[in-house]
């Protein structure tokens, strides 16, 4: 397994709003990525700031590793563990469609409340078991 994935891709929540905005495309990357990952060691994700790309990324991989159905336990763990999480909408969407979620995720995301304001995020764990 090729241990690093680059996403080159701008926090953008409309695609019309600047360049390289999320496209299907990464989360097909994201996901095969993460699922090549054996959870035997941490899979460290992180952004420029640490507070929307990043915190999408992890939201998306959660919801795939632990499937269909706690897509609201792992927003509001999401909220608990890291209040500045911001996650970007377009990616969660994206993924959404691609995993199949019938709105599940864009729903629990929209359910987190607002993020709290900081400048860049903090280092936060989101363990697969005892969300």
């Amino acid at each position: 397994m090729d241990r690093h994935l680059k996403l080159g891709i701008n926090d953008i929540a409309d695609p019309a709003a600047g360049e390289h905005p999320p496209a299907r495309n990464h989360i097909d990357a994201l996901l095969a990525f993460a699922r090549s990952w054996d959870a035997r060691a941490p899979l460290m994700i992180h952004c420029w700031a640490g507070i929307s790309r990043s915190m999408a990324s992890a939201f998306i991989v959660l919801c795939d590793r632990l499937n269909p159905g706690r897509e609201l336990e792992i927003a509001r763990a999401m909220r608990r563990r890291a209040p500045h999480a911001a996650p970007n909408s377009l990616l969660v969407t994206h993924a959404d469609a691609i995993l199949r979620r019938g709105g599940a995720m864009v729903a629990a995301l929209n359910s987190m409340g607002p993020a709290r304001i900081v400048e860049e995020g903090v280092l936060s764990d989101f363990p697969l078991v005892g969300l």
